[in-house]
């Protein structure tokens, strides 16, 4: 469990979770699991945690660890002033509440690590919640056991039936080519059926 992390989510309704930094700096990193019962013990007085069990999100490679690093969330009960008016022994920890919204605009500015990887992962696990998005298998980012970072689109075309350009068709050409390689590649249609599927339907 030493290679395992905990998102400390301090609501059961409000999207909010628990970071730490080391040694007074802002640089927010994700708890270890067994950071997670340390915690538990130096906040015993001010935490009460949720009655369900830790529940696992998700896993992922982790290249520098040579291993399958598992991400799990687990709610407790904490507020702003019991972190102010506490503090671990070696006084070199600090506690911070934080918003999914905050963490979304923050991320930007953590340097990179495992902690900032769990965060955007979360993140985008968050966001697929939330839109009650259909994961598909073996599709990019889908895979809970082996969870990856969707990449961001480098195109967005906005189509209203082939109205929004004007050139002679070129653009819809292409779209019909990597429309019809697609369905080649992943469907085994043969060449051409794509497009007449399109005609009938």
């Amino acid at each position: 469990m030493g290679d395992d992390y905990v998102i400390i989510r301090t609501s059961d309704t409000d999207d909010s979770v628990l970071l730490q930094s080391s040694h007074q700096i802002t640089t927010y990193q994700i708890t270890t699991c067994g950071e997670f019962d340390e915690f538990c013990q130096i906040f015993a007085t001010g935490v009460s945690t949720s009655p369900s069990p830790r529940k696992k999100l998700f896993s992922f490679p982790h290249e520098e660890k040579s291993n399958i690093v598992t991400v799990f969330e687990h709610t407790v009960r904490i507020d702003e002033s019991t972190l102010r008016n506490t503090r671990p022994a070696d006084n070199e920890r600090t506690y911070k509440i934080m918003s999914l919204k905050e963490l979304g605009h923050l991320q930007n500015h953590i340097q990179p690590s495992i902690s900032s990887h769990i965060l955007q992962l979360y993140l985008q696990y968050y966001h697929d919640l939330r839109l009650k998005r259909r994961l598909l298998r073996g599709t990019s980012g889908s895979n809970i056991d082996s969870y990856t970072l969707r990449p961001k689109p480098k195109v967005i075309f906005f189509d209203c039936d082939d109205c929004l350009y004007f050139d002679n068709w070129q653009i819809s050409g292409h779209l019909t080519t990597k429309i019809e390689d697609h369905c080649q590649e992943a469907f085994n249609l043969p060449n051409g059926r794509a497009y007449e599927l399109y005609k009938e339907h």
